[in-house]
């Protein structure tokens, strides 16, 4: 999804994504904006504050073309925000918190 622009803020899509959006947003990020719009929907995990390591639901690897020494791992870690949850917009005051969880185990607080 990514962070939203002072520009976006001020027209209003605050009202749709929470201002703890973390990176920059992509094909796919824009592509749910639209559908969370069109749809009168609210980003729930975007609304409340937690540690970097909650934010970010997938861990990927790229090649870090400065680590050159074929001996070493040239991988260089990256996070991303790939889950989220969304409810209806005019429920948006009662939430109390959101977060996904990164990984495949599965665990609910019911």
């Amino acid at each position: 999804m990514g962070k939203l622009s002072n520009d976006e803020i001020d027209q209003g899509l605050s009202d749709f994504v929470g201002k703890f959006s973390i990176g920059e947003r992509n094909e796919n990020g824009s592509c749910l904006l639209d559908f969370v719009i069109n749809n009168d929907l609210f980003v729930c995990n975007t609304a409340f504050q937690h540690k970097s390591r909650h934010l970010t639901t997938f861990t990927g690897y790229i090649s870090d073309p400065k680590k050159s020494d074929p001996s070493s791992n040239n991988t260089v870690p990256f996070y991303n925000m790939i889950d989220y949850i969304l409810c209806k917009r005019r429920f948006k005051k009662t939430l109390v918190d959101a977060r996904a969880y990164k990984g495949t185990k599965k665990s609910c607080v019911c």
